[in-house]
């Protein structure tokens, strides 16, 4: 399958309904058509480069879930970590736009368990507007809560900060909006190299930290995560997707 860039999925013709007879008939077998069409969510895939191999393994493990691939460069910026979130913000008022569920990944994933497109698109009538499919948790897990769902036979957990990583999470249009206006309700405190490199540094850009933005968000809009009965290699790596930092260190 080849990836496309930044380009959305061509969408469903509509139904037309009328009252004759013949029509109506007709009607019925494209709505069944369109109910046993597959599940198709866009998966964005932020990376420097397409070609590398990162991207690639990326791509197949989201390819081989069911995703259709978008891949979306970074927005150019002298430092790393403000291009990382104004490359996230660039992405999420993408979704805002669009009428379904989208997800975003950055190019160093890999996965626990198999899972396929359409269990994870049952956690999307659980979830309110955003979900982990992978986090980075960390302390206890007093930012757990349980919900009423379960989902092929378990329990679905949210959570409520406490978390980080930005890895693998999922956007409803108005998750993506609402996360977007969050993002920018303080300016971005100023960036300085020798500050990025004392201890005090988290504290004083964290603001530019799109993984904290969205862990605060949290806070007030509980994250569904997707199968945080699963753990990977990696500690503290909940969910169905973590970070392969042994196969592909950190560009941030």
């Amino acid at each position: 399958k080849s990836s496309k860039v930044l380009e959305s999925p061509r969408k469903s013709s509509k139904l037309l309904s009328t009252d004759d007879e013949g029509s109506t008939r007709q009607t019925a077998y494209f709505r069944r058509r369109l109910d046993d069409a597959p599940t198709r969510r866009t998966a964005y895939l932020l990376s420097t480069d397409f070609r590398s191999p990162r991207t690639r393994s990326s791509t197949r493990v989201l390819e081989d879930v069911g995703f259709e691939v978008a891949l979306a460069r970074p927005v150019p910026h002298k430092n790393r970590v403000l291009s990382n979130k104004l490359s996230m913000t660039k992405i999420y008022e993408k979704i805002a736009g669009r009428q379904t569920w989208s997800y975003v990944f950055e190019n160093d994933i890999a996965i626990v368990q198999n899972i396929t497109l359409d269990e994870i698109v049952e956690y999307e009538r659980v979830a309110r507007e955003v979900m982990y499919l992978g986090l980075c948790r960390y302390g206890n897990d007093d930012f757990l809560e349980t919900t009423n769902a379960s989902i092929r036979g378990r329990p679905v957990y949210a959570t409520r900060g406490n978390t980080r990583c930005l890895h693998a999470i999922g956007l409803s249009p108005r998750g993506a909006k609402q996360l977007v206006d969050f993002s920018k309700r303080d300016p971005p405190p100023r960036i300085d190299a020798g500050l990025l490199r004392d201890g005090v540094a988290r504290r004083v850009v964290r603001g530019c930290y799109m993984d904290v933005v969205l862990e605060e968000y949290t806070r007030t809009h509980p994250a569904v995560v997707v199968r945080y009965d699963l753990q990977s290699h990696v500690r503290g790596h909940r969910g169905v997707f973590f970070q392969d930092r042994g196969r592909f260190a950190s560009q941030i």
